[in-house]
């Protein structure tokens, strides 16, 4: 029987292994994941101010799944270790050794802080994300390190509360400064909210009460939270097949160039921009197109970097945000009704 293995298990590796079973419902499936739930990351800003939904961001693989596709797969709860290209083995960190005929790296990145990536298992995330709801509770002053998507929508939600002095630290020229279409508009409604903004200067090192910046001035808060850092999870994988950045090169058909039984998915790929929206509408076609190709002989499809290009929705408080849909700017009220109002939450399950 053709063994698969899938090193991840969040919203890229699921989303394999359902597509794997569906393409080739006979083939053998093996998950290597840490944890036995997904982590819905796209809410942590709104759980910083609202504690009571962390439990609906953690879903358990069997949920996810569905009951059938969960049992045809075997869960090797443990970390991905090694990688052997040629041996076409799987080492995990607790020296387990498994065999594939096919790969699929979909492991995803990680950040400083595991409130907004899983760093390891969903609990880890969980209880950092709640540590911080209980900090904030007490906490008047919040400094925000990082100017990035997540860095603005975590300001946003507590700026939105009107009870904390926010002080945003972008790192950069301005927050979002890497989404020059939206990052002027962003910065407003932050100013709208009171949040403070500091840019060009860079943070030096930061603690959970204190931060030092580049120009020598060290700031003092009740409660940092650092929003930047993310890093792809590919330190098992060979460096060959990484660029500088440590993203697994891929062809536009998502296979590992020079290996033509190993695929990446996700944010892992260096490709696309990294939002569930890229990885939905550009990669999943691809990816359907390849297992086909590869076990059944089907067609490639090419990815295609133009499909829905400029597109992203950022909350900036429960009452709106800025966005894009294929460059085209989008109202304070779509963005509202598209995610602010919930963040997806009510529906999380089913976005993977």
């Amino acid at each position: 029987m053709t063994k698969v293995i899938i090193i991840g298990g969040s919203y890229a590796a699921t989303k394999a292994a359902k597509l794997t079973l569906e393409i080739d419902p006979i083939v053998e499936v093996t998950m290597v994941t840490p944890s036995s739930s997904v982590f819905f990351n796209v809410a942590s800003p709104r759980a910083l101010i609202e504690s009571n939904i962390v439990d609906q961001l953690i879903i358990p693989l069997k949920k996810v799944l569905g009951s059938t596709l969960y049992e045809r797969c075997t869960i090797v709860n443990d970390f991905a270790d090694s990688v052997d290209l040629a041996a076409k083995t799987v080492t995990t960190k607790s020296g387990e050794v498994l065999v594939f005929d096919y790969l699929i790296v979909a492991s995803g990145s990680q950040s400083k802080s595991p409130a907004f990536k899983m760093n390891g298992d969903c609990e880890t995330s969980k209880t950092t994300l709640l540590s911080y709801a209980s900090r904030l509770s007490s906490s008047g002053t919040v400094g925000i390190v990082g100017g990035g998507v997540t860095g603005v929508e975590v300001a946003g939600e507590i700026g939105s509360l009107g009870t904390k002095k926010v002080t945003l630290i972008s790192g950069g020229v301005s927050p979002m400064s890497a989404i020059s279409k939206l990052s002027e508009k962003a910065a407003k409604k932050l100013k709208d909210l009171n949040v403070e903004i500091i840019n060009d200067l860079k943070v030096q090192n930061f603690d959970e009460n204190l931060v030092n910046l580049s120009n020598g001035t060290t700031l003092q808060f009740d409660l940092v939270i650092p929003t930047f850092g993310n890093k792809p999870n590919s330190h098992f994988l060979p460096a060959s097949v990484l660029d500088d950045k440590g993203f697994v090169v891929v062809d536009s058909h998502l296979m590992v160039k020079g290996y033509g039984n190993v695929l990446a998915f996700g944010d892992i790929a260096d490709i696309g921009d990294n939002t569930l929206i890229e990885i939905d509408k550009r990669q999943v076609p691809v990816l359907k197109a390849t297992l086909g190709h590869l076990f059944k002989g089907t067609n490639l499809v090419e990815y295609n970097e133009n499909k829905m290009k400029d597109t992203i929705i950022i909350p900036i408080s429960r009452d709106g945000g800025v966005g894009m849909i294929s460059g085209w700017s989008v109202p304070n009220f779509i963005v509202r009704m598209l995610k602010s109002k919930t963040f997806f939450v009510d529906r999380a399950a089913s976005i993977f």
